[in-house]
């Protein structure tokens, strides 16, 4: 793959990776926010003590004014967090222009005869501490370039002048260089996150929630007093499928059955699987008998459509088990009942649903 190829690619995956993981990057640039203010309050303070000591009085001054900044906003940060929580990058963005105007000045008026350093040194730096678009995070360097290269011609004699501007554009093209890398080894540091994550709470053959991510989440709406109802779903005779058919078949069905979960309920309802050829149900503000009688029909009827052998007519039935819980109080006592309610659809030929209220 060519270079072009690459940053093309990393471009693309930024786009979809920034749209699917806006929340987690916020988080990181709000993580990454605080050690910036940490790291500019410490490095502006040294900076500061040893400017004064060698006698550079108005360079001193100035970066005395950058670690009263970072002192100020570190102070605000850690006591108003949720001051810095919503929109972190863009308030990432905000904090970096200050800092970067006065290194400017200090880098130019400050010392028009020497060549600049320090300005260079940070715009470099800048990809390590904030995650964005690449692009946008391009245009800014670009900007705080263009800034910088103004100051240097209205301030800087030559040859400094000359060689800031080169070693200016030497920076600008080493802040893409280092955007670029960081950006993609940042972004499938976030996904591989993601995935250890969604690994823990999903099952792997059906990708719909396991018994802990699915218990996690009916955990906090019974935490919030919110009511519904609870489905217990069990594969009619299973083990004829996977003993007939082979093991092969016997993952198929399970799979058809999860998507014909998903396909009867409502995508606000906790579609889960237990475990073996069990699954379970949470739907959130469903209290009414007649309407949880319509899913269980509607999630039997699509079920029915799982045709294992059309030569013998082998298709796939579900017991059901619903309880309706007008002010659930605890997940186990749910659990319970509803497993009750699914023997006695099982007691009564399978293939039914039996509906109780809590």
């Amino acid at each position: 793959m060519s270079n072009e190829d690459l940053h093309l690619a990393i471009l693309g995956k930024s786009r979809s990776s920034f749209k699917k993981h806006s929340e987690d990057i916020n988080d990181l640039n709000f993580s990454r926010l605080g050690s910036y203010f940490l790291v500019g309050l410490s490095v502006s303070g040294l900076s500061t003590l040893a400017l004064f000591a060698a006698g550079e009085m108005m360079d001193g001054n100035l970066l005395m004014l950058v670690f009263i900044f970072f002192v100020l906003m570190f102070i605000m940060y850690r006591n108003a967090p949720q001051l810095f929580k919503k929109n972190s990058t863009g308030k990432f963005y905000a904090f970096l222009l200050p800092v970067f105007i006065v290194l400017a000045i200090i880098n130019s008026a400050g010392s028009p005869e020497e060549e600049a350093c320090l300005f260079l040194v940070v715009m470099v730096a800048v990809p390590s501490f904030i995650l964005d678009k690449p692009l946008r995070l391009i245009f800014y360097t670009i900007a705080l370039t263009v800034m910088f290269d103004v100051m240097v011609l209205c301030f800087k004699p030559e040859p400094a002048r000359s060689s800031d501007l080169v070693n200016s554009l030497i920076a600008l093209c080493l802040s893409v260089g280092v955007s670029l890398y960081m950006l993609d080894v940042r972004i499938s540091n976030v996904e591989i996150e993601d995935q250890l994550k969604r690994q823990s709470t999903h099952d792997r053959l059906t990708g719909i929630l396991n018994r802990r991510g699915g218990e996690d989440m009916i955990h906090r709406y019974i935490e919030n007093n919110v009511s519904g109802t609870f489905f217990i779903i069990d594969v009619d005779d299973f083990k004829h499928f996977n003993d007939n058919y082979g093991h092969g078949v016997g993952d198929e069905v399970l799979v058809r059955t999860a998507q014909s979960l998903l396909d009867s309920f409502r995508s606000s309802d906790i579609v889960m699987r237990l475990g073996g050829d069990e699954f379970a149900v949470f739907a959130p503000c469903l209290l009414s008998e007649e309407m949880v009688r319509t899913r269980a029909s509607l999630l039997r009827e699509n079920t029915s459509r799982i045709v294992v052998d059309r030569s013998t007519g082998d298709h796939c039935t579900l017991s059901i088990g619903a309880l309706i819980a007008d002010k659930p109080s605890d997940y186990d006592e749910l659990y319970k009942k509803a497993d009750e309610l699914l023997y006695e659809s099982k007691g009564a030929g399978k293939d039914t649903c039996t509906i109780g209220r809590l």
